[in-house]
Order: C-alpha cells, then sequence, then structure tokens
C-alpha cells in the first residue's frame, strides 16, 4: 500500500508525524492541524497495519489504539 494524501499539507503534518518523538507530540501535531492532521494520522496507522502480515499484533494494536 502506498499513501497517496490529497494535497501538500497532509504530506507536511505526516512529515512531521513521522519525525515526532513521543506520542504526547503526536498529539501536539493532531490538536494544532485538526481534521487535516486526522486524515494523514489514519492514513500513515492504515498503511502500517496493512504492511504487517502477524494478524495477533495487528489486532493487539487494534485493541490498544480503540480501547484509548
Amino acid at each position: 500500500m502506498k499513501i497517496e494524501f490529497a494535497n501538500d499539507l497532509q504530506v507536511y503534518i505526516a512529515q512531521l508525524l513521522w519525525a515526532a518523538e513521543s506520542m504526547e507530540k503526536v498529539e501536539e501535531i493532531r490538536s494544532t492541524y485538526g481534521k487535516e492532521a486526522e486524515v494523514a494520522y489514519s492514513m500513515i496507522l492504515a498503511e502500517t497495519l496493512d504492511s504487517i502480515d502477524d494478524t495477533s499484533l495487528a489486532d493487539t494494536l487494534l485493541t490498544d489504539i480503540f480501547n484509548k
């Protein structure tokens, strides 16, 4: 799966998210950029989960995400 963002802002936000060194920083970026950040974050998450072959690992990750 290759991520294709809709605009340059989403690309920029994705770069910020990838460079973030903590979940606190990720949450700050998501809060600052709103909907565009949510889209970029969701696309990165989907691509990451798509690349996992071990379904039990993916299940654990999804459970952790949705139980926050």
